[in-house]
């Protein structure tokens, strides 16, 4: 059957009844007892747990190190205050750090607990969901098992990012909203408080809680009066309210991501067509898509027929974002969507609760495919770890004046393992005022980490450069990782006599109190039309090289670059960055500094001066700098 809204006097609302229960028994032999559907939820669960934790201690990725280091590792008001980047799931990030908090550690399944803990109880909350919308023990059964082995759920359960969270709480929400619609209005409370903590995980929670909240309230005043409409509508406008205010602090921050990091509908349309592909390829299960496919196309189509309440309720939740989407012009990426896995685990299951036996059957053998080969996919499931924990204890053996470069992709989960090691190296060469080597990790299985295509960053712009390996020393092999160093470096700066002149822009320049070495620091203080700085000595190489820019910087933008001549100025040239994160350190005076490494492409027969370039108005600093010339020929 489909379990129907109770309306004002008594008698079912307006989902129809595709079976009594003791005609679905009759009809449908298999048709579970409460206590037998509750054993089979909880070996579901446990499947789950078993098929989750052997992942916990994977290799951390791009996103999760993003996540930790980026937002996680902050106080808890910089979590709540902060959202320079989506990585930021706020709710779900300071879970992260309570879980870090609490088992005094940052290892890689620490990080993930509050997303396993979320992906597991996830399982038997869906059956809940399933057997009140269906009205049947055993299509909450299959419900937990579609989720117990669905491959993206499964992955997203052990990441360390919010979005397992995120599908808990619309789960909890969806039920709560159920409950609610049959008249017992005290179960709004529910769905209201779940619907906050979905949108307090991700934004697009806020689509789940508008899109069922507003039908839900719409329903409740037609099937059970007024009274309990207003109190349903109330309800969501206080979640709805209380959502803006959680958001309100970084509201302008939040927009800002989502010009960025949005698709724009119109402006792209073939992107929006691969956001919307993706989304729905995570939602149906990744491997095990076409089988999972076949079954949920066969619950909509059967949904639409016998059941129109439910059915539209399940089209108001799927169809609200891209309704969104194609009206604002501006549509989140895939996985932001991953809010509707309610919605599939509801079509799966509707072809238990048929009335047509050869669509239970074909419902019963469609299951079963994805099942299968959701299992198989996931029993042959391959760990794609680098070797980055192996790779960091080959460079914290070096305990050298040395920096490490990684690509883009590469160096933000690397920093998870190397982050000591990088912050010991760079302050040694700061302190010394000598850099000895540039140590560049190498992947076999990413051309991006490749010297022919090696990816680095200029703040927000992505590049990639092309070096010879020969003049490289392999230094450290493991896996298909490689740690290459540069060694033929020379000190450019600091030397004797130079002398620094503002050549654009107006600012002050001053000497102050080095940060960890014994060279003098710069204080900068410029107006807003921001400034360059030139070294007044000016060189050229007979090579093509690279001009390593070692130093601390503290408040204001000042970035130390190379300066190529032309006719009429000096042009910066791109300044690479040597890590997407820079280390941070507090100096004697209790200062925090950010300890960066930069690298500029020298090309024979061009003059170059050593400068430092500023934007907008106000104070900055610039300590410790160092230059470093490695020309890219072999001995």
């Amino acid at each position: 059957m489909c379990a129907a809204p109770v309306g004002r006097g008594g008698g079912p609302g307006s989902n129809t009844t595709v079976l009594a229960a003791s005609e679905l028994r009759a009809a449908w032999p298999l048709e579970l007892s409460k206590r037998a559907a509750l054993g089979w939820i909880l070996l579901a669960t446990l499947a789950a747990v078993l098929l989750r934790v052997p992942r916990l201690d994977q290799e951390i990725t791009h996103d999760e190190a993003f996540s930790w280091l980026g937002y996680a590792v902050e106080s808890y008001e910089q979590i709540f205050t902060t959202y320079h980047q989506p990585n930021n799931h706020i709710l779900h990030t300071a879970l992260m750090r309570l879980s870090s908090q609490v088992f005094d550690g940052h290892d890689e399944w620490m990080l993930r607990a509050p997303a396993f803990v979320s992906g597991v109880a996830t399982v038997p909350a869906t059956a809940g969901l399933v057997a009140a919308a269906l009205g049947s023990p055993t299509a909450g059964v299959v419900a937990a098992w579609h989720l117990a082995l669905h491959p993206s759920h499964v992955s997203y359960s052990t990441s360390a990012r919010g979005y397992s969270s995120l599908v808990l709480w619309t789960t909890l929400a969806w039920w709560s909203a159920l409950i609610a619609q049959r008249g017992r209005r005290w179960f709004w409370l529910g769905f209201g408080a779940a619907g906050l903590l979905a949108t307090w995980t991700l934004p697009s929670g806020g689509l789940f809680l508008l899109s069922l909240g507003g039908w839900s309230a719409w329903r409740a005043r037609k099937d059970h009066g007024a009274g309990n409409g207003a109190f349903a509508a109330g309800t969501v406008l206080t979640a709805s309210l209380a959502s803006l205010a959680a958001y309100g602090y970084v509201l302008d921050d939040l927009l800002t991501a989502s010009e960025r990091w949005g698709t724009k509908v119109w402006a792209d349309p073939v992107a929006s067509l691969r956001t919307l592909a993706s989304g729905f390829t995570l939602l149906l299960g990744g491997g095990a898509v076409v089988a999972i496919v076949s079954s949920a196309v066969l619950g909509a189509i059967r949904l639409a027929q016998r059941c129109g309440g439910l059915a539209v309720q399940v089209a108001v939740v799927a169809m609200f974002p891209i309704l969104v989407a194609v009206v604002s012009g501006m549509a989140g990426p895939g996985r932001s969507y991953f809010y509707l896995l309610p919605a599939t685990s509801i079509l799966v299951a509707v072809w238990v609760v048929d009335s047509n036996t050869h669509v239970r059957r074909l419902g019963a053998v469609l299951c079963a495919g994805a099942l299968a080969l959701s299992g198989w996919s996931l029993l042959h499931f391959q760990s794609r770890d680098h070797g980055f924990e192996a790779l960091a204890q080959a460079f914290d053996a070096r305990s050298g004046r040395e920096a490490l470069i990684a690509p883009l992709f590469v160096d933000v989960p690397l920093d998870l393992y190397t982050g000591d090691a990088e912050k010991h190296g760079l302050l040694r060469v700061l302190e010394e005022g000598v850099l000895d080597a540039l140590l560049f990790v190498w992947l076999d299985t990413d051309p991006r980490a490749q010297f022919s295509n090696y990816a680095l960053t200029d703040s927000d712009s992505l590049y990639h450069l092309q070096m010879p390996e020969k003049p490289f020393d392999e230094v450290y092999r493991g896996g298909d990782m490689r740690l290459l160093a540069l060694t033929n470096g020379s000190r450019v700066y600091p030397r004797q006599g130079t002398k620094w002149q503002i050549t654009s822009g107006q600012a002050d320049l001053r000497w102050y109190t080095p940060a960890f070495g014994s060279e003098p620091a710069m204080r900068i203080d410029s107006d807003r039309a921001g400034f360059t700085l030139i070294e007044k000595t000016r060189f050229a190489s007979n090579w093509e090289g690279l001009m390593a820019i070692t130093y601390a910087g503290r408040l204001g933008v000042a970035g130390p670059s190379l300066c190529e001549e032309t006719e009429s100025s000096w042009k910066p040239g791109v300044s690479h960055s040597g890590q997407t994160r820079p280390m941070a350190a507090t100096d004697a005076a209790g200062h925090s500094w950010t300890l960066e490494n930069r690298l500029v492409v020298v090309k024979p027969g061009v003059y170059y001066a050593l400068c430092i370039t500023g934007t907008g108005g106000g104070e900055r600093y610039v300590s410790d700098l160092v230059y470093t010339y490695f020309p890219l020929v072999s001995d």
